[in-house]
């Protein structure tokens, strides 16, 4: 009886300490396919700046044409909008974008109305397509990130045990919100920049190299 207790003793031992240092079969040992969760952060944390750069850059340019247009109102509640952004509030970006649809549909409907503009305000133009510029090329560093971002972080939610899954989805919120919102937002702007630079060349204004390039390879 001594010995039958002995053995079961020493069996005990020895998958605890199985557990304890992960032996195969035993023990939660880390697979070579297990994602690299700083890794995984770091592509976050590049997706978060470009959206909220690209963001920030979006607005300012669409403040300083309205103000180019004459549009005064609209120009400081796009400034605002511009200036609220933060990576502190990323998910409410979307948000912040829609409370200026009306600034950016009067925008629109000046430009398509008439492209006569006085010196000053052609210097707002040119102003506001160096932001734009800025916007594409932060926007295109986001549609860069956003891929491995995303699938980084829904792998890190998927190797994740039942009892920290929750957890897990909580540090890479940002890039499951961001990730799949980043490609389509990024057609948009194309469009947007489009209309901005066939504006800005009926009105005499020579677009910025920079936007140019940035748009280039689109």
């Amino acid at each position: 009886m001594k010995k039958v207790l002995a053995t079961l003793l020493v069996g005990l031992f020895i998958v605890t300490l199985g557990f304890a240092n992960g032996l195969p079969g035993i023990g939660a040992k880390k697979s070579s396919s297990e994602v690299n969760i700083e890794e995984a952060l770091s592509a976050q944390s590049n997706l978060v700046n470009a959206y909220v750069a690209g963001n920030i850059y979006d607005l300012e340019s669409k403040s300083l044409l309205a103000e180019a247009l004459g549009f005064k109102d609209y120009a400081a509640t796009l400034r605002m909008a511009s200036e609220s952004i933060n990576d502190g509030n990323v998910k409410d970006i979307p948000s912040i974008q829609a409370k200026t649809e009306e600034a950016q549909k009067a925008i629109d409907a000046k430009m398509a109305e008439s492209s006569e503009l006085s010196e000053e305000a052609k210097v707002k133009v040119v102003e506001s397509l160096g932001s734009l510029a800025l916007c594409i090329v932060n926007y295109k560093s986001a549609v860069d990130y956003s891929k491995p971002a995303l699938e980084s972080a829904t792998a890190a939610v998927k190797d994740a045990s039942p009892m920290k899954v929750l957890s897990v989805k909580q540090n890479f919120d940002l890039a499951l919100f961001i990730g799949p919102k980043v490609p389509t937002d990024f057609a948009s702007l194309v469009q947007t920049a489009t209309r901005y630079i066939a504006f800005a060349k009926s009105a005499g204004i020579e677009p910025p190299l920079d936007l140019e390039d940035a748009l280039g390879d689109l």
